[in-house]
């Protein structure tokens, strides 16, 4: 649809009552090479796959998906996240206002943190509030032996 469009930097497709993007649209098939900015907002879509993610692991993007209905996050292209991806820390990929349920829905569906890193990353925070705990009760204990040591001055 969009292929060969070399000088395409920005691509605006606000409220054309689009249902779903095809996964393979933006790929660097497609040949967009300048192309940094895509809108689709104010549509209709309702799955989502890890195309803006993809397209921003080589370049700074710049994608909005506003006023949609998101809720799905699929991966058709097989898409997995490395590291090494470091322009995608450059982009954004702007979601509001959808019908996203729970971050982690982005995640587990686009396969960006596997089930097993998920379980050792929540247990890694809930030791990180154990000690924090430990820490104020601490504190709260030797504030309290110091009230009693300025007490009985």
């Amino acid at each position: 649809m969009f292929t060969n469009l070399h000088q395409l930097k920005s691509l605006s497709l606000i409220s054309n009552l689009i249902s779903f993007i095809e996964p393979f649209v933006f790929d660097e098939s497609a040949n967009l090479s300048s192309l940094s900015s895509i809108d689709l907002s104010h549509n209709r879509m309702t799955e989502l796959e890890p195309w803006p993610l993809k397209r921003a692991q080589h370049r700074p993007m710049n994608v909005a998906l506003r006023y949609n209905s998101i809720t799905n996050f699929t991966n058709a292209l097989q898409w997995t996240y490395s590291c090494n991806f470091t322009k995608i820390f450059e982009s954004t990929l702007n979601l509001s206002i959808n019908d996203i349920k729970h971050i982690m829905d982005i995640f587990s569906g686009w396969s960006v943190i596997d089930g097993r890193l998920l379980i050792l990353l929540l247990l890694l925070v809930l030791v990180l509030i154990l000690v924090l705990i430990l820490i104020l009760t601490l504190i709260l204990i030797l504030a309290h032996v110091l009230i009693l040591i300025l007490i009985n001055y």
